[in-house]
């Protein structure tokens, strides 16, 4: 069984490979500076998303009221 390769990067200072999550080299003992973590991936905007549960919101409670609507016109007639 073999281990996957770890993923290193150069120390600033000296040049030696160091892992990605190391902090201080362990040659010169050069602080590295942490590397950022990628951007998440983009899709759609939050304000684009609230948008959508208000319109939805909002014919889900027209379709409730049209709907009494109807039944109480239908049941009219026998009142």
């Amino acid at each position: 069984m073999t281990t996957p390769p770890i993923a290193t990067r150069p120390c600033t200072a000296c040049g030696t490979a160091m892992p990605q999550e190391a902090r201080f080299c362990t040659n010169c003992g050069t602080t590295l500076i942490p590397i950022a973590p990628a951007p998440p991936a983009s899709g759609p905007s939050r304000g684009l998303l609230i948008a959508v549960a208000i319109a939805i919101c909002i014919l889900l409670c027209m379709t409730s009221v049209v709907t009494v609507v109807v039944i109480r016109a239908a049941l009219a007639p026998y009142s």
